[in-house]
């Protein structure tokens, strides 16, 4: 084989991000501009940082049996422009074409983001020192903890945590944990709702109901289901096994980036204080609740969401806000914050009273 014919190989393989295990990596995308597309398509590999790359980098990691589908409805919110780029990848396991390789677990998810990231940088879509705004709902806030573990915080600019515990199961120190799926029979109940078939159709709206404010009148789009539906069960019953299990509470208390962390108000997934955790460990977190909301407020209110997130992910390391990065459709003609006043409102999570009496993991009753 020739030099010529190697190299249009090589354009091919590197038109889209691959993992160091030839996984594919897929991903949706909003904002960017078109230095974007130019550098994604483009085969060159030269060092020097693009003029036009993005100022803002936000990754955002969806849940659990979710996709990157449930981001669109709080992105349609934003007006899209070329200084803030938001990516959102698609975990392995939730409907990937590479489904079918590797194993699932979430050091392994985590490892993807850092290859998307690596290619980010070698495509000249964002600079070589480029630090990068992570968002993580539920499980995707597990991916950016193990991230962290592994490769430190010198890439990130700060993070948004979305409705999820530190630990998920019950510990002799710990019962703030997960209302669903918190030791061992636990576990293996939801691993036999995955895998019990014919297909995920039941076990999903089962989930909605779930994820959802009790009483709500929020009605999943078919999308939402549909990324559900897509998933390989398999993996989903591989990745809840370790997902359960880990204990993120030191790593937690030793970031040192800014974080936003939300609340559901409502959340029926964990008790809100077992959320409200993340903020209290944090040495810099704004913990935010929003009202009426379940585990999935970014899409029961995508509207505050994506304003919440455009005006912090510009929030710099000392803690300064440098505006918002994108305008909001409905807010900006309405007042801003002042539109949403009555949807949300800001705790200071270390004087919450996290201890607890009795019950279980179903029942809590806290002080």
């Amino acid at each position: 084989m020739g030099a010529k014919a190697h190299k249009k190989i090589m354009q091919v393989e590197d038109a889209y991000p691959t993992a160091n295990d030839g996984f594919q990596i897929e991903f949706l995308r909003w904002g960017g501009g078109r230095n974007f597309a130019n550098n994604a398509s483009s085969s060159s590999s030269s060092s020097s940082p693009s003029s036009r790359a993005p100022e803002n980098v936000v990754i955002l990691l969806h849940g659990w049996s979710g996709g990157p589908e449930y981001f669109q409805f709080c992105m349609q919110t934003l007006k899209h422009n070329e200084k803030t780029c938001y990516l959102a990848p698609r975990l392995r396991g939730h409907g990937c074409k590479d489904d079918a390789k590797g194993k699932f677990h979430i050091a392994r998810l985590a490892k993807d983001v850092h290859d998307l990231i690596q290619w980010l940088k070698k495509k000249q879509i964002c600079t070589e020192n480029q630090q990068f705004s992570f968002v993580g709902t539920s499980m995707g806030c597990a991916v950016i903890w193990s991230f962290v573990e592994l490769f430190g915080e010198s890439e990130v600019k700060n993070y948004t945590f979305v409705d999820q515990a530190p630990l998920q199961n019950v510990r002799s120190d710990w019962c703030l944990g997960s209302t669903g799926c918190f030791d061992e029979v636990s576990l293996k109940n939801l691993q036999s709702a995955v895998l019990k078939g014919p297909d995920l159709s039941e076990f999903a709206d089962g989930n909605e109901r779930a994820c959802v404010a009790e009483g709500s009148n929020f009605k999943c789009e078919k999308e939402v289901k549909m990324c559900t539906l897509s998933c390989k069960p398999e993996a989903l019953a591989e990745l809840m096994a370790d997902h359960t299990n880990l204990d993120w509470r030191p790593l937690v208390g030793s970031l040192e980036k800014p974080a936003l962390v939300a609340v559901g108000e409502k959340t029926q997934i964990f008790p809100w204080k077992g959320v409200a955790y993340v903020g209290s460990l944090m040495k810099n977190a704004q913990t935010m609740v929003c009202k009426d909301c379940g585990h999935w407020l970014y899409l029961e209110q995508p509207g505050l969401f994506g304003f919440a997130l455009s005006n912090f992910i510009s929030t710099s390391e000392s803690g300064e806000s440098q505006g918002p990065s994108n305008e909001s459709i409905e807010a900006d003609l309405r007042g801003g914050y002042e539109f949403y006043k009555d949807k949300f409102y800001f705790i200071d999570a270390k004087s919450v009273d996290y201890r607890f009496v009795g019950g279980s993991p179903g029942h809590y009753k806290l002080l």
